[in-house]
């Protein structure tokens, strides 16, 4: 079975559901991906997927999405090397 109400609903469709349908034996929560397979969103040109700033494209097409985006990048960025550098060696 695929999801693709977006995170974080479909984790939740998913978890909720996964006794209920006794046959299906993968669950897999796919978001977007659809959206690009019909051609409803057009990806990004293959330098911006080469330079890895996909998620800008994205960003231009769908600015509704500016705050997953940013908990994705810049937050989730600073929070590994706030990990990383500083919470990691105090359980040394």
């Amino acid at each position: 079975m695929f999801s693709t109400l977006g995170a974080p609903w479909q984790e939740y469709f998913l978890d909720k559901n996964r006794n209920t349908f006794e046959s299906v034996r993968l669950m897999v929560g796919v978001g977007g991906s659809f959206d690009f397979l019909i051609n409803k969103i057009k990806r990004a040109p293959l330098l911006w997927r080469q330079l890895g700033i996909e998620f800008l494209w994205r960003l231009i097409q769908q600015p509704q999405r500016w705050r997953r985006i940013w908990n994705a990048v810049p937050v989730f960025i600073f929070t590994f090397l706030k990990w990383r550098y500083f919470e990691q060696k105090k359980n040394r």
